[in-house]
């Protein structure tokens, strides 16, 4: 280098330095000066985000700072790091205000139809959903909306139910309510005396719903008139409810715990405890009393099981004397049954260990064993 380019250099180092302390002098010559890059408009990246699927890890992250108005800090920290640390200081990095741009509550366009925010990555499915016998699978003991027949005559004593109501599966979290009428078309016996028709006439309210991630629970009353309407229709008023509680700390494992009350003259209430385990999707085994179940599933078909349970009730009659009175029947049921994606059901099954009595102290009487065809349907 010649005479004259040292001098120009020096020159230049003492007129920088003259307008700067030595440390900026020398960074503005061993730097270029920074690129200005424009940062994209960032008023629509929710919506921008909410288009994409469900996201985890990081980019959920900024999917909420998007949606709460907040800008991503890693932005301005990725810009310091890369830079010399005398441009921040010397004023060469200059913040940039974006408060304006970015800064605003949601707008209607965030919001749904009920005026929620849309929430950008949904809740996790329930993974009890998918079971047709579902997350609340204890509906009180006995099945007033389905159609069954034990057939019989005699000492053998034939049932045959029909109810007037299909069951509408209660919603979780909403109120439900449901009038219910049921027809008992009683065949014998010859040993003692029954009406031929007996009736439910009941109206149910329930309310089911979750209080956590794990805990759930179900109640329910069914108070109503059960009776012949030919006696004393006073003494048929009963209150049967139930109300069960749900642990549910995984997708393959459930603890239940609650009572069922009956009120009946045999039998005034149940205790309902156990646990459903869930070894595979296709598999179910619920061992709850008082309503066990082994349930298998077949892929595109729906559910074979077997499943027990008690049934029978209370009514007001009037005897072939003319007296009033209250009979109570009971059995217990072993049945193997399919249930359809549709929501239909279809069992077949033993009634065994029959028992009849009467609240007069009259003889009681005990049926024969005999078998049960049974549907329902559910929507």
């Amino acid at each position: 280098m010649n005479m004259f380019g040292v001098l120009c250099r020096g020159l230049g180092i003492i007129v920088l330095a003259a307008g700067s302390s030595p440390a900026s002098a020398i960074a503005q010559l061993s730097y270029e000066p920074p690129m200005i890059v424009a940062v994209p408009a960032t008023r629509h990246i929710a919506d921008a985000l909410r288009r994409l699927p469900p996201l985890d890890g990081p980019s959920a992250s900024i999917a909420t700072r998007a949606e709460s108005g907040t800008w991503f800090p890693g932005v301005a920290d990725s810009c310091r790091t890369s830079a010399p640390a005398s441009w921040e200081t010397s004023g060469v990095i200059q913040g940039v205000d974006i408060e304006e741009e970015v800064l605003e509550p949601p707008s209607d366009r965030w919001r749904d139809e009920k005026g929620e925010l849309i929430q950008i990555a949904p809740d996790p499915p329930d993974p009890w959903a998918g079971d047709p016998f579902d997350r609340y699978s204890y509906n009180g003991s006995g099945n007033p909306h389905s159609l069954h027949w034990i057939p019989g005559s005699r000492d053998r004593m034939g049932i045959l139910t029909i109810p007037f109501t299909s069951f509408k599966e209660p919603e979780e979290g909403k109120n439900s309510f449901s009038l219910e009428a049921t027809w008992h078309l009683i065949g014998g016996p010859r040993r003692t005396d029954m009406p031929p028709h007996l009736w439910d006439l009941a109206a149910r309210l329930g309310r089911r719903n979750r209080l956590d991630s794990f805990w759930a629970y179900d109640i329910a009353i069914r108070p109503g008139w059960f009776s012949d309407f030919e006696g004393s229709a006073r003494k048929g008023l009963r209150f049967p409810a139930h109300g069960v509680l749900y642990y549910t700390p995984s997708d393959s494992f459930q603890l239940q715990v609650g009572l069922d009350y009956l009120d009946r003259d045999d039998i005034a209430c149940l205790p309902v405890f156990g646990a459903v385990f869930k070894p595979h999707r296709n598999l179910r085994l619920d061992a709850v009393f008082p309503k066990p179940r082994i349930a298998y599933g077949i892929e595109g078909q729906g559910w074979l099981y077997v499943t027990g349970e008690m049934d029978g009730g209370t009514w007001a009659i009037k005897r072939a004397d003319g007296a009033n009175d209250v009979a109570t029947y009971r059995d217990y049921r072993i049945c193997l049954g399919v249930e359809r994606h549709e929501r239909s059901v279809t069992e077949i099954g033993l009634v065994l260990d029959r028992h009849l009595e009467y609240r007069s102290g009259t003889p009681s009487f005990t049926p024969l064993t005999t078998t049960i065809l049974r549907h329902a349907f559910c929507y």
